[in-house]
């Protein structure tokens, strides 16, 4: 038998990967770290002209052991950069406390083109970093995260013209106001994030006028008990707004009728001891139902309290005549507990009258419920008064009606009653069924 050496053997073995075309080993490497990808430079001089035209870099300052070997690689990274255009740039400085260095390696990506920039650098004492100015003129910039508070000085005129996706952090008071102009600097933006942990002393007072947004999206979470924030919206052609607060600010809202979806989370530790928190659900609310109609409204998920103003759903079912999915989920937390059973109470006390619904149905039964609404869900159901008068209205009106559901936050005798009793309720849809989970 003729056995073949190991040299033999080894020499037939194909080095698959280099064989690959440039294009596709740099999109490979853009898959790495940078720092990793960086290595790869060591395995011929191939690969090194590889490493260089990456289009994707990712500088995190967590990869290194201290602010001077970070910085000395980002610059030595920069320097040996290809002509090529940078696709996304990301950059994380969490030490270095050199801001004009870090000026000029956004500066660099902007020389190259760059059409994604995600920024986060952290502030020192009272020292925050500003933005560059070059980079509100940068033309080929499309999305721009603002991990971290800056301080930005936008032109007057000519800011951001391809900018269509914007994440902004607020977390500090002093980056308030020059960030929060931002947001009405943007005439092509499309996407707005604004995000962040806001302190007893802040006070936002945030005015969005972008008139191309499509999606809008408000996260705010809260340490300590504040005032309210004032939120002046003015985006006629919004479809998605997405609204999630711990501490609900106040909104007076303006857009078109293009709204298809809306995701409205007003959990509120405060809402039992807050006296306005009502007024503010009323005035968010109030502000999107002053439209006609929400002509392609097709599914709507109310995230609230007991103490929502069950009179603003009415106006909902009203206004969204293509709804087909509704979804009403209550909150853990209660604004009162007398209108939901505590199967632990410890008390003996005298029967009390009922607690009244606050929800009324309509003079005339909603378009939706008529012709288009299919599922509702109730989540989180303890047996308050107005979840039952809503379940039952819906079951004897929607014509349509194909699924309601039902999740229990809990189950007791007297829920339990409830939902028998749901089930004694005439449905004008046959082919409606009922689930309790």
């Amino acid at each position: 038998m003729d056995f073949k050496s190991k040299h033999q053997v080894g020499a037939e073995v194909k080095d698959r990967i280099s064989a690959l075309p440039d294009a596709v080993l740099c999109h490979i490497l853009s898959s790495l770290q940078t720092k990793l990808a960086v290595r790869t430079g060591i395995l011929s001089p191939r690969w090194k002209k590889i490493w260089v035209s990456v289009p994707y870099l990712d500088f995190n300052d967590r990869d290194f052991k201290d602010s001077a070997s970070y910085s000395t690689f980002v610059e030595r990274v920069l320097f040996f950069r290809s002509s090529s255009d940078i696709q996304k740039f990301l950059l994380h400085c969490s030490k270095d406390e050199d801001y004009s260095r870090i000026c000029s390696w956004i500066l660099t990506a902007i020389r190259h083109n760059v059409m994604e920039l995600d920024l986060h650098v952290a502030p020192h004492g009272s020292q925050i970093f500003e933005l560059p100015s070059s980079l509100f003129v940068c033309k080929t910039l499309t999305i721009l995260k603002l991990m971290s508070p800056f301080i930005t000085n936008t032109p007057a005129s000519g800011c951001f013209p391809s900018l269509k996706c914007l994440l902004v952090t607020v977390d500090l008071p002093k980056d308030n106001e020059s960030m929060l102009k931002l947001f009405t600097k943007c005439p092509v933006l499309e996407e707005l994030t604004i995000q962040g942990t806001l302190q007893a002393d802040i006070v936002l007072n945030v005015n969005i006028s972008a008139p191309r947004l499509k999606i809008l999206r408000v996260k705010f979470g809260s340490n300590d008990d504040r005032e309210a924030s004032n939120f002046l919206v003015d985006v006629p052609m919004l479809e998605c707004f997405d609204l999630r607060e711990d501490f609900l600010s106040n909104y007076i809202l303006s857009s078109g009728n293009s709204l298809v979806r809306a995701i409205l989370d007003l959990y509120d530790p405060m809402s039992s001891v807050d006296p306005d928190f009502p007024t503010r659900v009323s005035g968010l609310l109030s502000g999107v139902c002053c439209l006609p109609a929400f002509n392609n409204l097709t599914k709507l998920k109310l995230v609230l309290l007991e103490c929502f103003p069950w009179e603003l759903l009415t106006r909902m079912l009203e206004r969204s005549p293509h709804l087909k999915n509704l979804v009403l989920e209550h909150s853990l937390t209660s604004c009162d507990d007398d209108d939901s059973f505590d199967d632990d109470s410890e008390y003996d006390s005298e029967p009390e009258e009922p607690p009244k619904p606050q929800w009324h149905p309509p003079q005339a039964v909603p378009i939706c419920l008529v012709s288009h609404l299919e599922t509702v869900s109730i989540e989180g159901f303890k047996g308050q008064v107005d979840a039952m008068e809503v379940a039952k209205y819906i079951l004897m009106n929607g014509a349509v009606l194909k699924k309601m559901m039902i999740s229990k936050a809990h189950l007791c005798e007297e829920i339990k009653a409830l939902c028998e009793e749901l089930l004694t309720v005439p449905r004008i849809s046959k082919a409606c069924t009922l689930e309790f989970i």
